[in-house]
């Protein structure tokens, strides 16, 4: 299919629009996230892939701002905890699938007695909000303790609220709203541990 392709005029027509983009941007290896807010606005973020990095630096200077390679995060170990067992066997098919060694807790309970454990390392940690047990907090702090250069996704089926922005405010701390899609979330898998560190 021709990637110009428009069913526009030639008045009419004002670019080629994000599913060309998106598509342009796949064959590319790269890929785009996009942030919408009702009466605020949409921000578009586009992450192209530069060169193969022989360091850890995970910024490019531009001259004017630092600018985001994008860096595809292939395996690593990773830790579902979610009192929910779908979400745990929908996180566990897609990691797996990718090559991730994976590890799961269903409470903030299991969350903290595995971060007791002196063999507890994750490169990233996929948390829910409100699992039963102590808190979300707690469990934020005892895994930045014995792993802290574990990033970590708080999930929950809750819009953003005080609690919500000041978790995601930490660093190393992100949001992904439920339900997500697979795709959704390796997107935001790659971007978060795209960050630094």
């Amino acid at each position: 299919m021709d990637p110009f392709f428009t069913t526009h005029g030639r008045a009419v027509a004002r670019g080629m629009g994000l599913p060309t983009v998106q598509g342009m941007m796949a064959q590319h290896g790269g890929w785009l996230s996009i942030d919408t807010k009702v009466e605020v606005g949409t921000t578009v973020r586009l992450y192209f892939p530069l060169i193969e990095a022989h360091s850890n630096e995970t910024f490019v200077e531009t001259g004017m701002h630092p600018f985001p390679t994008a860096r595809r995060v292939t395996s690593g170990r990773i830790l579902i905890a979610d009192d929910e067992v779908f979400v745990r066997d929908l996180v566990k098919k897609v990691f797996e699938k990718e090559g991730w060694n994976l590890e799961e807790a269903c409470s903030h309970e299991e969350v903290l007695a595995l971060a007791d454990k002196e063999e507890f390392a994750f490169d990233i940690a996929i948390l829910d909000l409100t699992m039963p047990g102590p808190s979300a907090e707690e469990s934020i702090a005892a895994i930045q303790r014995s792993s802290p250069g574990t990033k970590i996704l708080v999930t929950s089926g809750f819009n953003h609220n005080e609690r919500l922005d000041r978790l995601t405010h930490a660093p190393g701390v992100r949001f992904i709203p439920k339900p997500f899609s697979p795709k959704s979330l390796l997107e935001k898998v790659d971007t978060i541990m795209a960050m630094p560190a």
